[in-house]
């Protein structure tokens, strides 16, 4: 992603939607496991998951996705208990 400094092309691509695109299921694996957002979508409105080419490549995105979700929730489970939400 050259010359981008969110890691966001122009058109709303990101480096792990043009991986997924592409069938490269490691490289998938590596920015996932660095962070990328699974559920980021582009000027089309599509994701990752949208834009797979391939079984593998979906099957990574999904189980990533289930777990960025399942992480999102026990986030904000811990920030209601410390406010003193129930």
């Amino acid at each position: 992603m050259v010359g981008s400094r969110d890691g966001v092309w122009c058109d709303g691509w990101t480096a792990v939607m043009v991986a997924a695109s592409n069938g490269h299921e490691s490289t998938v694996e590596l920015l996932l496991d660095r962070g990328a957002d699974v559920t980021a979508t582009n000027a089309d409105g599509e994701t990752a998951l949208c834009v797979a080419a391939n079984a593998s490549v979906l099957k990574v995105l999904e189980q990533a996705d289930c777990l960025q979700r399942w992480h999102r929730r026990a986030i904000l489970a811990l920030w209601r208990r410390a406010c003193g939400w129930k």
